[in-house]
């Protein structure tokens, strides 16, 4: 067989899947401010990933709400810097928390 099948096959086996098989889901907020240091983060984000059943998180599954609040204020200095419009979309292989945040 040809690579480019066999990762061809991959890819359409992968993209074939339902959202929550790919992509998890962080039942509840991170109390960010009660972690005790990076041994305690890593316990956390191992335990995510232990209950979780998609296959990976994005950092806005991770860190949601204070993710989408960081990016849309610096979103909005950056538009009152610069006096301009713009838009905003949001593409990625996530479940679209961020739009909805």
């Amino acid at each position: 067989m040809l690579l480019r099948r066999y990762i061809g096959r991959k890819l359409a086996d992968y993209y074939a899947q339902p959202q929550n098989r790919v992509v998890g889901k962080n039942p509840e907020e991170i109390a960010l401010k009660s972690l005790l240091g990076e041994w305690h983060w890593r316990r956390v984000y191992q335990r995510l990933y232990d209950t979780q059943e998609g296959q990976w998180l994005t950092p806005v599954e991770l860190f949601q709400p204070y993710y989408s609040a960081i990016f849309a204020n610096f979103c909005a200095v950056e538009a009152s810097q610069h006096n301009t419009d713009f838009e905003i979309v949001e593409l990625g292989g996530g479940r679209g928390t961020n739009a909805s945040c």
